[in-house]
């Protein structure tokens, strides 16, 4: 076929890909509904943070307003790196330092476009028709696994990469390029610099898979696959290495390290892949009845693909047989052997290589993706199949019919024996009803469409059209309810009378806030979307000793642990007329966000805790420390000539004017952690870790200037390694492009010798 009409059917191909998206996303796209729960609570305030920032030309490394402040460089679990294209994006469409939740909505969809792009293309590499490349494209990026994961920005934020990555692999081994090699690590880099690190490490576990794979397989190009192989991971690493390094600094004083691996799916659940309301709709507490939880769950459970796909995977035992594929068999076996169940023998081995891992259900966008490409071979298969006589497969659609017409008769045999009047149970049981009968429904419909094909009553073209029809009927019927609710995230978060009354206040003292763990501030990471201070957020994984601190210490002295965190306000709620009120509750005894002591105590870590939440222990005349620090320890008593004056407080810097009568220590309730830096009158001078997890330094008498700055060298070696990475993507690209050039010139000057 000319090159001009390929590109015109390409063009049309993905023409009809964004017709789908504009469909299925409508009511987002026209504003009527918005994407809710976890993208509300916590994805789009941390997405509008970093583009905010961003919007200024300014780097958040630290992020002072949730848990106390933690290391922003070091802990992007779903907002995003910094470099990341998309948030770079985002950034441009902020508005008076507000960005709007419509701008990231609508950019995630378009995220997901792009992966259906790369799976059209992918499977076009696999030499299939247009038609099945647009079925696997659409079966791919309308999943369960994928539409669900738009609650969780980070995850999504690596999937999406996964079938580029796969295509760049593909070209890397077939036109024997080590430019797109290292366009492969980029991509590779790129969704490692924006997700969540448990995705970034399935991808890397599965590509690292598929290139042991073909070293085995393909003999003839052992050589090369190994340098593509070394040229991609250090291309990846490079790109990553701002968000690696800091990332591997943070977890090695993180919790998450030290949590057992959890989160199996529990193996009844394997029936969503046929009837994924079978527990419910998953859209409220009285929608979900699987058990475990919550009906959040069912985003990490969700699993379906389709009917069609399932059928055509069952008939396509023939494609083990082709090198090309084997891969993804392997690949969708291993998914759902590595997803289900509890104690699974695969699930201790993994954890060795990826310690931490909490849900394996986050592995089934590979299992997605491996069903794409197997279901879009099958059709292409039976869509140039050779019509002939009954064949054994003709056979086998017509035992599926029969077996589908006797589960008609068995479902409305047991729906005759229902009879709920009204109430949860009878909506339960019409929710499960409704999807049993879609099931039947689509499964009597593919086996009809199979039979004709087979009976040569539909052409390959009639064929492909139907079941891409209904694939998208089923797909689309079964999810697009799923993302849209009817919270808009920017009016949700238009300041109120209390955050108005705290942000006032923060005007003339620095302090935090503190509310319960589903409080105001936790839940709605308001924190972060009006610059208030709190000991609360949401993160999942915080300092180990920010942990160990609250839970020792809060429920022993929970005053104590407010005094320590500068905490002035308490938030608490009361039932007003019926209605839930929130109220700030002012403390008397907190403690200044910077101050000085003159007296120090040292213990062991283990002790440092009960002490300090006994009565021996005056935090505003005594700072405790640990065995291990190397400081003098001071037994002065509290002068009245002690001063301490915040100058400037940003996020990476705080400036103070401090006068002391006598040598002391200076105590501020900010966190301990490697970076931080201290100059006293312009010389650098040692942070101590006191009081267990909050910063110290030594300071003698008299008045000085004091600048704490936040400076991580991971970040800083990160930033240059990824800017060398590129820089040398960029010469290969050059190089790539000169010696195609030179070989172009060297065949036309043969030809016309």
């Amino acid at each position: 076929m000319p090159e001009s009409k390929s590109i015109k059917y390409n063009l049309l191909a993905l023409v009809f890909l964004t017709l789908c998206f504009l469909f299925f996303y409508w009511k987002i796209i026209t504003h009527q509904g918005f994407f809710w729960f976890d993208y509300l609570l916590g994805e789009y305030p941390r997405r509008a943070y970093l583009a905010q920032y961003l919007r200024k030309f300014t780097i958040p490394l630290w992020n002072p307003y949730s848990l106390g402040g933690h290391p922003w460089a070091a802990f992007f679990f779903a907002s995003g790196s910094y470099f990341h294209p998309f948030t770079a994006i985002l950034s441009l469409f902020v508005k008076g330092g507000h960005l709007s939740s419509y701008t990231l909505e609508i950019l995630l969809i378009i995220q997901i476009w792009i992966s259906a792009v790369a799976t059209y293309f992918l499977l076009r590499e696999f030499k299939l028709t247009r038609l099945s490349s647009i079925f696997g494209a659409i079966l791919f990026s309308f999943s369960y696994p994928i539409i669900t994961r738009i609650q969780h920005t980070g995850h999504l934020c690596g999937i999406i990469w996964i079938p580029l990555i796969f295509y760049l692999l593909m070209l890397t081994l077939r036109k024997r390029s080590l430019f797109l090699a290292s366009l492969c690590g980029l991509s590779i880099g790129i969704s490692i610099m924006g997700a969540h690190p448990q995705s970034y490490l399935f991808l890397i576990l599965v590509t690292g898979a598929f290139l042991l794979y073909s070293f085995v397989v393909k003999k003839d190009l052992r050589k090369e696959i190994f340098i593509f192989s070394i040229v991609i991971g250090i291309c990846a690493f490079l790109i990553s290495a701002h968000r690696l390094l800091p990332e591997i600094e943070y977890s090695l004083l993180s919790r998450r390290l030290s949590q057992t691996a959890s989160g199996y799916v529990p193996i009844k659940f394997i029936s969503n892949l046929f009837v994924p309301w079978l527990f419910g709709k998953g859209m409220a507490a009285y929608d979900y009845w699987g058990g475990y939880q919550g009906f959040w769950m069912f985003v990490e459970y969700g699993a379906y693909i389709g009917i069609i796909p399932l059928v055509f995977i069952a008939f396509s035992r023939g494609l083990l047989k082709e090198q090309k594929v084997r891969f993804f068999w392997y690949l969708l076996f291993f998914s759902i052997l590595f997803v289900y169940g509890k104690n699974n023998i695969l699930h201790k081995p993994i954890n060795v290589f990826l310690p931490g891992l909490r849900f394996y259900s986050r592995f089934l966008p590979y299992f997605s993706l491996s069903s794409a490409i197997l279901a879009s071979f099958s059709l292409d298969k039976f869509a140039t199949l050779t019509i002939g006589k009954r064949s054994r497969l003709e056979k086998t659609i017509i035992g599926l019919l029969i077996a589908v017409i006797i589960g008609f008769v068995i479902f409305g045999i047991w729906k005759s024996t229902l009879n709920f009047a009204d109430g949860r149970l009878a909506y339960k049981y019409s929710i499960i009803s409704k999807g049993w009968l879609l099931f039947l429904s689509f499964l009597f419909i593919s086996a009809i469409l199979l039979l004709a094909r087979t009976k040569g009553w539909l052409n390959g073209l009639q064929f492909q059209l139907a079941v891409i029809g209904i694939l998208v009927i089923d797909l689309f019927s079964l999810g697009m309810y799923f993302n849209v609710g009817r919270t808009d995230p920017d009016r949700y978060y238009q300041p109120n009378s209390l955050t108005i009354f705290l942000k006032d206040e923060g005007k003339n003292e620095l302090f935090r806030v503190a509310s319960g763990r589903f409080g105001y501030l936790y839940a709605n990471s308001r924190c972060l979307m009006y610059k208030i201070q709190s000991t609360e957020g949401k993160l999942e994984n915080s300092l180990g000793r920010f942990n160990l601190l609250k839970k020792g210490l809060r429920k022993v002295n929970k005053e104590r642990y407010f005094d320590l965190y500068n905490v002035k306000y308490e938030i608490r709620d009361t039932v007003i007329s019926k209605m839930r009120t929130l109220y700030p509750k002012e403390r008397n005894t907190y403690l200044p966000r910077a101050y000085i002591v003159h007296k120090a105590k040292k213990l062991p870590e283990a002790n440092i805790i009960s002490y300090m939440a006994s009565v021996d222990f005056d935090p505003q005349k005594k700072v405790v420390f640990e065995k291990s620090e190397k400081i003098r320890l001071l037994k002065g008593n509290t002068s009245e000539e002690d001063r301490v004056v915040i100058t400037k407080y940003n996020a990476e810097s705080i400036e103070l004017s401090v006068r002391t009568g006598d040598d002391g220590y200076l105590i501020l309730s900010e966190h301990y952690y490697p970076g931080w830096k201290a100059y006293v009158d312009g010389e650098r001078v040692p942070i101590f870790r006191a009081n267990y997890l909050f910063r110290a330094i030594c300071i003698p008498s008299g008045e000085h200037e004091v600048k704490f700055k936040f400076s991580p060298k991971t970040f800083r070696l990160g930033v240059i390694l990824s800017v060398l990475g590129l820089l040398s993507i960029i010469v290969a690209g050059i190089v790539s492009r000169l010696s195609t050039h030179s070989r172009v010139k060297k065949i036309k000057k043969h030809i016309e010798l």
